[in-house]
């Protein structure tokens, strides 16, 4: 066979061969290149630990990572990040320690199903740090701010459950003395309060067992405070009829406890002192007598200045008008 003819053909103008062909693969890449579409779209991004083990505290990911998408314009228009899942698997290590773990990323049938298609997540790689994950038993302390109305006071405070199950990264939970309620308001109260409330020490490290809510109770009481009143005279009572007493003026000071609001209203004159002298029956003789204090209700006399007074007995027919005491003439 001869050749030449076709070499002849093939070398004829081979410059201007060359730059035509070179053309016209230019032209097909840029025309493919119009069937191509590339789209970046933003996906959430999931850690997954071993039971046992967790971030540790300090240590994020990113809630979001890029998915670079590359396809037929004609395909993946009509897709968006909700045809992708991102994770991180850090069950490839067993030990705590901080490492680099790879992104993995997962289509939906949807996206699987086009052809030709290009998926690559940025970054591919994240570096984490790992830790054990403990279980304790935490206390819950009632966040209380206010105080009660005047006059009352706050006795105790109650939580149900009194403590709660934790789980979380061994840093973070043995630094953890107590789970913190949200605020509760009892200003100006004066009755027992209740209200259901939701634990405020709360992130994303931590994982409650049961739920988060637990019931307070605080029991408010009426203050209790002493007080003392002056000068409360002595009354003299029970004296027999046929019998006279020295005139003498006693007065005593009385300190006495109970409910605060109670004592602000009373006064001196809310008391009685009394000395019963029914015993005292002997003319000429000198005499102590008991001074009894009779307070309001609910009121408790702790102090007195006089328990007892002394009176002394007239001889019998004697009589005292002001300072001097006139007794019968015996001849």
């Amino acid at each position: 066979m001869n050749t030449k003819p076709f070499l002849d053909v093939l070398t004829k103008n081979f410059p201007a061969k060359i730059i035509c062909l070179v053309i016209a693969v230019i032209l097909y890449v840029f025309y493919q290149a119009t069937l191509f579409e590339t789209r970046i779209f933003p996906v959430r991004l999931d850690v997954q630990t071993p039971e046992g083990m967790s971030l540790r505290a300090g240590t994020q990911a990113p809630k979001q990572i890029q998915v670079t998408v590359r396809g037929k314009t004609s395909q993946i228009s009509s897709i968006t990040e909700e045809n992708f899942k991102a994770h991180i698997d850090t069950s490839s290590h067993a030990n705590a320690g901080k490492y680099d773990f790879p992104i993995y990323v997962e289509s939906d049938d949807r996206v699987t199903l086009m052809t030709p298609v290009e998926i690559h997540p940025y970054p591919e790689h994240i570096s984490l740090e790992i830790e054990d994950e403990i279980v304790r038993y935490i206390p819950v302390s009632a966040n209380i701010s206010g105080e009660p109305a005047h006059g009352y006071e706050k006795r105790n405070v109650s939580v149900i459950p009194d403590r709660m199950e934790v789980i979380g990264p061994r840093s973070i939970i043995e630094d953890i003395n107590a789970l913190l309620t949200e605020k509760i308001d009892i200003t100006d109260i004066s009755d027992n309060f209740s209200s259901d409330v939701a634990i405020s020490t709360i992130n994303e490290y931590l994982h409650f067992k049961n739920d988060t809510i637990v019931s307070i109770k605080v029991n408010v009481a009426p203050v209790e405070t002493t007080a003392s009143f002056k000068g409360i005279p002595v009354i003299f009572e029970n004296l027999p009829p046929d019998v006279n007493m020295k005139d003498v003026t006693y007065n005593v000071d009385v300190g006495v406890r109970g409910a605060m609001l109670v004592l602000e209203k009373l006064k001196a004159s809310s008391f009685i002192a009394s000395a019963d002298c029914s015993s005292a029956v002997v003319p000429g003789e000198k005499f102590d007598v008991p001074v009894i204090i009779f307070a309001p209700e609910n009121v408790r006399v702790v102090s007195q200045s006089r328990k007892t007074v002394n009176i002394e007995i007239l001889q019998e027919g004697a009589v005292q008008t002001g300072d001097l005491i006139w007794e019968p003439y015996e001849d």
